[in-house]
């Protein structure tokens, strides 16, 4: 495939949230989930007093409660969206979802919630991308940060479309 005509691929490339509209997260859930970040970025900062004064005045948005075809529709198109980037998909089973391209293995916990503890407040509860002794973890934070050009380009695309 040439480079122009993956570009253009990528830039129509739909979300999560666009296939599927019943995710689109509502404002409280906006809110909540704005709150956290500020929150774990305080942490991260050595900042825990704030933190957890910022924390304890957030009111946690209600769960959606999702039908089985709402989950259903949610683990298809987490796999169609990533098979158009060229991934084959080993694992799609619950929050296991399972992938790998050009030579990289990626598994993850992926919810149809996004969370505050996610990955960049997502839906990515963890994630691990390896290639040989090449390894990258995340669990709420990085165990072995990327340094490896392949890996961050596989976390940047798997955000910008499922997370």
């Amino acid at each position: 495939m040439n480079l122009e005509k993956q570009s253009i691929n990528n830039k129509n490339l739909m979300k999560l949230e666009d296939s599927l509209p019943f995710l689109r997260p509502t404002e409280e859930e906006m809110e909540h989930r704005s709150i956290i970040e500020k929150a774990n970025e305080l942490m991260s900062f050595g900042k825990e007093s704030e933190a957890i004064k910022l924390a304890t005045f957030f009111k946690q948005p209600k769960n959606k409660i999702f039908t089985e075809k709402e989950q259903e529709d949610f683990f298809n198109a987490r796999a169609q969206i990533v098979e158009q980037l060229g991934y084959i998909v080993t694992i799609n089973r619950g929050k296991f979802f399972s992938l790998e391209k050009d030579g990289y293995k990626i598994q993850m916990k992926h919810f149809i919630i996004p969370s505050g503890y996610g990955y960049k407040g997502g839906r990515i509860g963890e994630i691990e991308i390896k290639k040989g002794e090449i390894s990258s973890l995340w669990d709420h934070r990085w165990d072995n940060v990327p340094k490896d050009k392949g890996i961050i380009k596989i976390l940047n695309e798997l955000v910008n479309v499922i997370n």
